[in-house]
């Protein structure tokens, strides 16, 4: 019983989180990426509609967004039923 547990635990320890959704300033406008690939409407919906309920979904923050871009991101994720996102700064190069 403990050794199913354990292993139960260790496989859940071993899943990788998914990648983080970063936000791209492109020519006046942002976008939103996931795994390298640009998140349009239904792309998001879908994401949403399989997104674990109360895990937080990470938000790349780029220096220099503008806070337009970024209230706008957080609506537009509100819509789609994201109840709780976290926006942080990208990793250090």
């Amino acid at each position: 019983m403990f050794v199913a547990g354990f292993l139960l635990l260790l496989a859940q320890a071993a899943e990788p989180p998914p990648p983080d959704i970063v936000v791209r300033a492109v020519r006046g406008r942002c976008e939103l990426v996931y795994a390298g690939s640009r998140l349009d409407g239904r792309a998001l919906q879908r994401m949403a509609d399989g997104w674990p309920e109360g895990r937080p979904l990470r938000v790349l923050e780029p220096r220099g967004a503008s806070r337009s871009c970024l209230a706008k991101i957080t609506f537009e994720l509100a819509d789609r039923g994201f109840r709780s996102v976290e926006f942080v700064d990208p990793p250090e190069r």
